[in-house]
């Protein structure tokens, strides 16, 4: 952590430790540092898979890697960045860019008994893609058009895809 103590996560609920540092420690904007080699698993179609990973480097390579691939799963659209989410504590994360995404998985990481979606805050922009590569930007006004937009992508109700 960034006083130099020590917290090891080896199971979810480890991770409420480190938001109680961040309770007790309000003015830390530091963010803390892994203590390599870490294992971590991974979803592939042949099940979970789990990968040491030894230093800085190799994580940035794992992750970027991760959202390749977590990106080239059947998109047919993506946000026009900055988007913002009311969380339900009533604050909001504003997703400035790629990296801005995992604000809203550590809201959930800090907040693990909340099972309430983030709302995305309208209109929104968004650049939809077509079977031949061409990219047309529309507005989505409110929840309605993103789930009639979501039914059309992935032919489900729209409900739970979004972050």
């Amino acid at each position: 952590m960034p006083d130099g103590s020590t917290i090891t996560v080896e199971s979810q609920e480890d991770w409420t430790a480190i938001r109680d540092w961040y309770n007790v420690n309000p003015d830390s904007e530091e963010r803390p540092t892994l203590q390599f080699p870490v294992d971590i698993t991974y979803e592939t179609e042949d099940g979970d898979t789990t990968l040491t990973v030894n230093n800085d480097e190799e994580m940035e390579y794992v992750k970027s890697r991760c959202w390749e691939e977590w990106g080239d799963d059947d998109e047919c659209f993506e946000f026009v960045l900055p988007i913002s989410f009311t969380m339900p504590d009533g604050t909001t994360i504003t997703v400035e860019n790629e990296e801005g995404w995992l604000s809203l998985r550590e809201w959930y990481v800090n907040n693990s008994e909340t099972e309430e979606e983030p709302l995305l805050q309208y209109p929104v922009n968004i650049i939809l893609f077509d079977d031949e590569g061409e990219e047309t930007t529309v507005t989505i006004n409110n929840e309605e058009e993103m789930n009639a937009l979501e039914e059309e992508c992935w032919g489900n109700d729209g409900e739970g895809d979004r972050p």
